[in-house]
C-alpha cells in the first residue's frame, strides 16, 4: 500500500477543479483499506474515501489522506424463487455493473443506466433517475468502521434512505467506508416501462426488454446531459425542492405550469429545480468560468480555469435568485468535501 504525498488528483474528478491532497492512496482489497485506515489513525490524519468523484466538489487543498476505492468483483447468488442477489465491490463502475446484470438476464436496474460513479458511492446519495432510486434494490451495505477498522453490515432499513439522502451522507458522515453493496434483482422482467417523458414513445414498435429500456434511457440521458470527459460537470447540481402542498397552491396561482412530482408524503410535493432555475434566466447563462448547461438548467458546468470558491459564489447567486422569485430553497446535490 503506497501513500503519495501532495498528490494532485484534479484529473480524477468530473468537475476538473484544482485539488491537491496531503496524502493519497489507492486500495484494491478490504485488507489494504484496513491497512491505510490504520496508518491514518496512527498518523492522526483524516481519511476521505473517493470513488470516481462524479458527485463531489473538493476544496483546493485537503489536509487529509484521500483513499481511492478500487475494490472490484461482482458475485451473483440465488436470493429467492424469482430473484438473485448481486454482491458488488465498492470500486466497480456503476454502469458497468448495470449492463452486466442486464446482459445476464436480470432486471431491476435498467432505469438507472448511464449514471456516472461507483457502486460504493450510490447508497450515500441514494442515486435516482427516471422514477427509480437505488435504495429500491439495495438489500444491504457492507462497511468498515473508520475508528476501529471493524467490518459492519447495514440492512436497507438501517441506512435511512430518502430523496438523494442516506445516513451515510448525514448522521454517519465520515464514520464508515463502504466496501460492497448487495442488490436484489429480478430473474423475470415485469414489463414495467419507466413513467418518464419520451421513454414509452421511443420503445414503440419494438420488443420491450430491460436492455431496450436501457438503450432508450441512455440515449435520452446523453441528449440532456454533457459527458464529463467533454464538458466537466457533476450531473444534476441541484435537488428538487420538497414543499408543502399549501405552498404549491400559492405558487400555482401565478405559475400554473410549474412541474410537480408526487412524494411518499401526501401533504408534500416535489417541484422541478431545473424549471425554477430556467425561469430565473440561468439556463445557458455563463458567469466567469462556470455556466448552466444550455440543454438542462440543472447541470452546472465548468468551462475551464475556475476555482471552487468561484463555483460556490455562482451557486449562491442562483439560490438567491430562486429564493427571491419563488420563495423556495434549492440545495446542491454534490458532496462538499474539505470546506
Amino acid at each position: 500500500m503506497k501513500i503519495i504525498e501532495n498528490y494532485d488528483f484534479t484529473d480524477q474528478t468530473t468537475m476538473r477543479l484544482p485539488v491537491v491532497a496531503r496524502y493519497y492512496g489507492e486500495v484494491f482489497s478490504i485488507s489494504e483499506l484496513q491497512e491505510v485506515l490504520d496508518w491514518c489513525r496512527n498518523a492522526c490524519v483524516q481519511p476521505i474515501l473517493m470513488g470516481e468523484s462524479s458527485n463531489c466538489v473538493w476544496a483546493e487543498y485537503l489536509d487529509a489522506c484521500v483513499i481511492k476505492m478500487n475494490i472490484q468483483g461482482i458475485q451473483y447468488r440465488e436470493y429467492s424463487a424469482d430473484s438473485i442477489l448481486a454482491v458488488v465491490g465498492a470500486g466497480v463502475n456503476w454502469d458497468e455493473f448495470v449492463l452486466d446484470s442486464l446482459n445476464r438476464g436480470y432486471s431491476g436496474l435498467e432505469a438507472l443506466s448511464a449514471i456516472p460513479g461507483t457502486v460504493g458511492a450510490c447508497p450515500i446519495q441514494n442515486v435516482g433517475a427516471y422514477g427509480a432510486e437505488v435504495s429500491q434494490r439495495i438489500q444491504s451495505v457492507d462497511c468498515i468502521e473508520i475508528s476501529t477498522g471493524q467490518l459492519v453490515t447495514f440492512s436497507n432499513s438501517e441506512c435511512g434512505f430518502g430523496y438523494r439522502m442516506s445516513n451515510f451522507k448525514t448522521v454517519w458522515a465520515g464514520q464508515y467506508c463502504i466496501t460492497s453493496v448487495s442488490f436484489f434483482l429480478d430473474t423475470e422482467f415485469s414489463g414495467m416501462i419507466p413513467a418518464y417523458t419520451g421513454v414509452a414513445e421511443a420503445l414503440e414498435g419494438q420488443e420491450i426488454t430491460p436492455l431496450a429500456i436501457r438503450e432508450v434511457i441512455t440515449n435520452i440521458r446523453w441528449k440532456k446531459l454533457p459527458k464529463p470527459e467533454i464538458l466537466p460537470n457533476c450531473g444534476s447540481f441541484f435537488m428538487n425542492p420538497v414543499i408543502p402542498k399549501s405552498q404549491l397552491d400559492q405558487l400555482q396561482i401565478e405559475y400554473p405550469t410549474i412541474p410537480v412530482f408526487a412524494t411518499d408524503d401526501s401533504s408534500r410535493v416535489k417541484i422541478s429545480a431545473g424549471w425554477l432555475i430556467e425561469q430565473c434566466g440561468y439556463k445557458g447563462k455563463q458567469v466567469g468560468h462556470f455556466a448552466m448547461y444550455i440543454q438542462n438548467a440543472l447541470v452546472l458546468t465548468h468551462t475551464g480555469g475556475g476555482t471552487a470558491a468561484e463555483l460556490w459564489e455562482f451557486v449562491g447567486e442562483i439560490q438567491n435568485s430562486v429564493r427571491e422569485k419563488f420563495g423556495s430553497e434549492i440545495s446542491p446535490e454534490p458532496n462538499r468535501i474539505g470546506f
